[in-house]
């Protein structure tokens, strides 16, 4: 993504630029739509968490339901970008534009170029940046309605117990950081070099990477500071025996 250039020009460098225009166009807006999925896959967590500390079951139908209502979204952002593939890349005089541009490619290939320049589009960039403001305070909102739901109840719970909250809060809050500090920088960045034409090749490269990181730590993060999880994973790995694990704790935190 060279962000320098008005439009924005997409490049595809390694055997991708062999493609034809289109295919990495596409594989460029699915890539998109995965950094999407996977960080709304945080703010399903977090709201998930809040219905455990609150002790409520809810049934099968109405996860579904919770699920596709946070992913719908994603839904129409796929179906924005299905259409610029549709109308932007796919008409054959598209098509052979790019095939005289990339008639002789060496280092990269030229696949597409971004602007705001149709519906689909703008569209498409305010719900991506809709999501990228949303995101942090929506993480911080849970975790303060679950620290009010825990602190409620801290004082009637066993010493260890306590201990086990303490260590469960503190991943809770490393969490609720993940799409500040990895959605809100890069997107600025991407921003502040379209407005000065500034050339930032970390956002070049890791546009679409960045994003889908907290899909990758959250769990990790569970793992370490859930203690049943983190002793089990000790035990798999053969650091503790299994009859220094504690008894697992119920998810009611009440």
């Amino acid at each position: 993504m060279i962000s320098t250039s008005v439009p924005i020009e997409l490049r595809s460098y390694g055997p991708c630029k062999y493609f034809e225009a289109w295919m990495g166009y596409s594989l460029y807006q699915m890539l998109q739509t995965s950094a999407f999925m996977s960080g709304m896959s945080i703010l399903v967590t977090f709201f998930f968490k809040y219905e455990v500390v609150r002790c409520i079951k809810l049934p099968r139908c109405r996860i579904i339901i919770i699920v596709i209502g946070f992913h719908i979204p994603i839904f129409v952002s796929l179906l924005m970008e299905i259409i610029m593939v549709v109308t932007q890349a796919l008409p054959d005089d598209v098509r052979e534009k790019y095939r005289l541009i990339n008639s002789n490619v060496q280092e990269y290939s030229v696949i597409g170029s971004l602007s705001l320049k149709t519906l689909p589009s703008i569209i498409n960039f305010a719900l991506i940046s809709g999501a990228v403001a949303f995101a942090p305070f929506i993480s911080f909102f849970f975790r303060n309605k679950i620290l009010t739901r825990i602190n409620s109840k801290l004082n009637h719970h066993s010493q260890q117990r306590k201990t086990l909250i303490r260590v469960f809060v503190k991943g809770l809050t490393i969490q609720a950081f993940l799409p500040l500090i990895f959605y809100v920088p890069i997107f600025g960045l991407y921003i502040y070099c379209i407005l000065t034409h500034f050339e930032v090749l970390f956002q070049q490269y890791f546009m679409t990477v960045v994003p889908s990181l907290p899909a990758l730590f959250d769990p990790l993060i569970t793992l370490y500071f859930v203690t049943p999880y983190r002793r089990r994973l000790k035990i798999w790995m053969r650091i503790e025996k299994e009859s220094k694990v504690m008894p697992v704790i119920t998810s009611q935190i009440n």
